[in-house]
C-alpha cells in the first residue's frame, strides 16, 4: 500500500524500517477500503509519520507504547504542527486505535470527542445509555435524545470536570432547565425534562444519591394541537425535486431521499434504517421500521425508479446494508438525523424557499397536508405516516394561516347587519 501512497524511495525505505510499519500499512488499506482517495490517505499519514520519527528518536517501539508516550509526543509538538488539520488529528487516533487492538493497551479515548464533557462523565453516559437500552427498553431515537440532553445537563452542572453525582441538587436542574428555556420552546423543554427525570431515577435507583431527584423536575405544560403546522405545495415539492443534479451521485442520492420523504412522510431515522433487504422489488412493496414497530407500504413507481438508480449507479460500495450511504469518504450509513434535515434545507436552499420550518419534518408535514388537500380522510393520513393513533393525526388538520384565510368570514362594518 505504501507503494501506492508515496513515490519518495526514502520515505519508502523509512517507512519499512520502521518497527512501526504493518501498522501503517493497516492503517492505508483499512482508509483506502473505505472510499478515501490516495491525496486523503497521505495528508492522513503526514501526522502520523510526525509520530514515527518522534518514537524513533525517543526509542519508542509498539512493545513498550504507552499513553504517557503519546501525551508527551502532543506535548512536544511544535508550534507550527499545531496547525495540522483535525482530519490528521482524528487520522491518529485512529493509528492509535490499531495499535491498541494488536497490543491490548489503553493509548486514547477514541470514543470521547470535544462535545462530550469530560471522562468520568462519558463513561457515565455510555452507562446511562445501557440503561436505557435494557432495562427501560427505550426506542433508539428517544435514547439518543435523552443521552444528549444529560450529556449536556452533566456538563453545565460539572464545568470542571469535577463530576460526581452524589452533588447533584434539585437546584442544578432548575437552573439548567432556567437556560435551555432561553433558547428553546416548551415541547424541547418537556423532552428536557423527560430525560433529567429518567436519568434521576436511574441514579436513585442504583443507589447513586441518596434523594430520588425525579421529583424536583418541573412538569412542562404542552397543550396538545395549539400550534398551526407550517408546510408547502406539492408543486414546491416538485421544485425541490428538480433542483437535484441527477448527474452527480449525490443528486441522485438526495433525489432519492426527498422523494421518500415526500411519498411516504419518513422520519430521518426510517430513512437511516432502511436497509436494501427491505425493499421488495418483485413483490412492488417496501418495510419501514418505525417507532417500535413495521409497516409495509406499496411501492410507487416513481420511488421505486429513483431507489433503483441511487442502488445500481450512484450508491458507494460499503459494508453496511442501508439504503443510504455517505457521498465521501468513509461510505458509511448515516449515523445522525440532523443529516437528513440536512439534505432537505440545502434542497430548500437551492429553491430559494424560506418556510417557517424546515428539516425533515417539513416534508412530513406537507405529505399529509397534500392528502388532505386532495380530499384524503384522517384514517389514510395515519395509515401512510404509521401513527399508533389517529388522535395523533389530528395535528395534521391545522394548516398553513394563508389556507384558513380562504374560509374565515369577514369581519361585520355595520353590527346591525349582523343583528
Amino acid at each position: 500500500m505504501i507503494e501506492a501512497i508515496y513515490t519518495s524511495t526514502n520515505l519508502r525505505n523509512e517507512l519499512r524500517q520502521s518497527p512501526f510499519f504493518t501498522f501503517v500499512e493497516k492503517f492505508g488499506i483499512e482508509h483506502f477500503e473505505e472510499g478515501y482517495k490516495i491525496p486523503a490517505i497521505r495528508t492522513k499519514l503526514t501526522f502520523i509519520i510526525k509520530f514515527i520519527r518522534w518514537a524513533a528518536y525517543n526509542s519508542v517501539t509498539p512493545k513498550n507504547l504507552n499513553v504517557h508516550h503519546v501525551e508527551r509526543f502532543r506535548a512536544e509538538l511544535p508550534a507550527s504542527s499545531h496547525e495540522v488539520g483535525h482530519g490528521a488529528r482524528l487520522g491518529f487516533s485512529r493509528f492509535l486505535e490499531i495499535i491498541e487492538k494488536r497490543s491490548g493497551r489503553h493509548l486514547t479515548d477514541k470514543h470521547l470527542s470535544r462535545f462530550q464533557g469530560c471522562k468520568k462523565i462519558h463513561n457515565e453516559t455510555s452507562a446511562f445509555e445501557k440503561y436505557m437500552k435494557h432495562e427501560r427498553g427505550l426506542t433508539d431515537t428517544s435514547i439518543v435524545r435523552f443521552k444528549t440532553t444529560v450529556r449536556q445537563f452533566l456538563t453545565f452542572i460539572f464545568p470542571r470536570s469535577n463530576f460526581n453525582p452524589k452533588k447533584i441538587k434539585a437546584a442544578d436542574i432548575l437552573s439548567f432547565l432556567q437556560e435551555r428555556g432561553k433558547h428553546f420552546n416548551d415541547r424541547t423543554l418537556r423532552c428536557d425534562g423527560s430525560a433529567i427525570k429518567c436519568y434521576m431515577r436511574y441514579l436513585y435507583g442504583k443507589s447513586l444519591t441518596r434523594t430520588d431527584l425525579s421529583h424536583a423536575v418541573p412538569s412542562f405544560s404542552v397543550w396538545r394541537n395549539q400550534n398551526v403546522i407550517h408546510t408547502i405545495t406539492e408543486d414546491e415539492m416538485l421544485k425541490m425535486l428538480s433542483s437535484c443534479d441527477q448527474d452527480e451521485a449525490i443528486g441522485v442520492r438526495d433525489f432519492a431521499m426527498l422523494l421518500l420523504l415526500m411519498r411516504y412522510g419518513f422520519r430521518p431515522i426510517e430513512i437511516i434504517n432502511l436497509k436494501i433487504d427491505d425493499i421488495r422489488w418483485d413483490e412492488k412493496k417496501i418495510l419501514i421500521q418505525g417507532k417500535g414497530k413495521k409497516s409495509i407500504l406499496p411501492l410507487e413507481s416513481d420511488a421505486e425508479g429513483a431507489l433503483r438508480r441511487y442502488i445500481n449507479h450512484a450508491r458507494p460500495e460499503s459494508k453496511d446494508h442501508e439504503v443510504v450511504i455517505r457521498a465521501k469518504a468513509p461510505f458509511v450509513r448515516f449515523s445522525q438525523s440532523g443529516a437528513i434535515s440536512s439534505v432537505v434545507r440545502h434542497a430548500l436552499d437551492r429553491c430559494n424557499l424560506k418556510p417557517k420550518i424546515s428539516g425533515a419534518r417539513l416534508l412530513r408535514y406537507s405529505a399529509a397536508s397534500n392528502i388532505l388537500n386532495k380530499g384524503g380522510t384522517l384514517q389514510e393520513v395515519s395509515e401512510l405516516l404509521r401513527h399508533t393513533s389517529i388522535n395523533t393525526s389530528v395535528r395534521y388538520t391545522r394548516l398553513n394561516m394563508n389556507r384558513l384565510k380562504l374560509v374565515a368570514l369577514a369581519w361585520p362594518n355595520n353590527w346591525e347587519d349582523v343583528a
